[in-house]
């Protein structure tokens, strides 16, 4: 059988909810003297567990740079300060000239290049697909030979 919650909810009064609410009230005590008597054997037992995040306490998000924060980005020795996948793709033009052609995940796993970030790095006038692996373009070669010729020069 069960509850006739219809009728049940017909004959309520004030004390049903003043009753329910001390019963609340009792549970609550209860499951608090529990909780101090688990942390205190966890304690002793040497199995405590940290504390899980509060949903609202954990950080939010940084906001993603555009074009316009990218151009007022600081100045570094004359010269704009140069995006991730910048650095990326010189990491990956420096590997491909030694390497020569290269499959683009082994290219991604030598320059420590997430794999979300290949297809931003990679699809770039520097890099051609070829059925051989990533090689360098002849513009990427100039580039890149041209970059680090200014950083061994100064």
């Amino acid at each position: 059988m069960g509850i006739n919650w219809i009728e049940a909810l017909q004959n309520v009064s004030k004390d049903d909810l003043d009753e329910v609410d001390d019963r609340l009230d009792n549970l609550k005590r209860e499951i608090e003297a529990l909780s101090a008597v688990r942390k205190v054997l966890a304690a002793r037992l040497g199995c405590l567990t940290p504390p899980r995040p509060h949903r609202r306490t954990a950080p939010l998000p940084t906001p993603i740079p555009t074009t316009q924060t990218a151009k007022l980005a600081p100045e570094t020795n004359g010269h704009p300060a140069k995006s991730s996948a910048q650095k990326q793709r010189e990491q990956a033009a420096k590997f491909l000239l030694t390497a020569g052609p290269t499959k683009p995940s082994v290219v991604a796993f030598k320059c420590s290049i997430p794999t979300g970030s290949t297809q931003v790095v990679f699809d770039h006038p520097w890099f051609e697909r070829t059925d051989e692996g990533l090689v360098l373009t002849p513009a990427g070669r100039a580039d890149i030979k041209r970059h680090s010729a200014g950083i061994e020069a100064g």
